[in-house]
This record gives C-alpha cells, structure tokens and sequence, in this order.
C-alpha cells in the first residue's frame, strides 16, 4: 500500500511545466492543492493497486501533432 508521503514525494519529482492532462490540470495543480486532494488521490492508487484495474476514464490520452517549423511542408 501506498502512503501518503511516498505519493507526495513521487509528485514532486515529476517533471514541471509540461502539458495538462486529459483533465487540464498540470501537477503544478495537484501540488498546489496537495493537502485538499492527497487523500483523495491516495485512496484512487491504493484501490487501483488492490484491484490490479485502472478505470479507462484514468486511462485517456489525446494525442496531437505539433509542428515545429513556421510553415510546415508535411508531418513526416
């Protein structure tokens, strides 16, 4: 089982200013409001954990292409 410092400490060391998730929160966010949402996240990965299922909606992703170039001439 998980505790509550080992989530926080494993948030903290993610990387910062990357893209939202599906949910348009950043972990800037979830560290910010780690006291008011910690609990709630511990409780989500320990019953994950237990029942060895992720639910899909945690699982979502969108994934988009983004060019990097001014004027770009194709994907490839």
């Amino acid at each position: 089982e998980v505790t509550l410092g080992e989530l926080e400490a494993t948030m903290r060391g993610f990387q910062k200013e990357k893209s939202p998730g599906p949910d348009g929160w950043t972990i800037e966010f979830y560290l910010a409001f780690f006291d008011l949402l910690g609990q709630d996240l511990l409780r989500v990965i320990n019953h994950c954990n237990g029942s060895g299922k992720i639910p899909s909606a945690i699982k979502a992703t969108f994934i988009a292409l983004i060019p990097k170039s001014d004027k770009p001439a194709s994907y490839d």
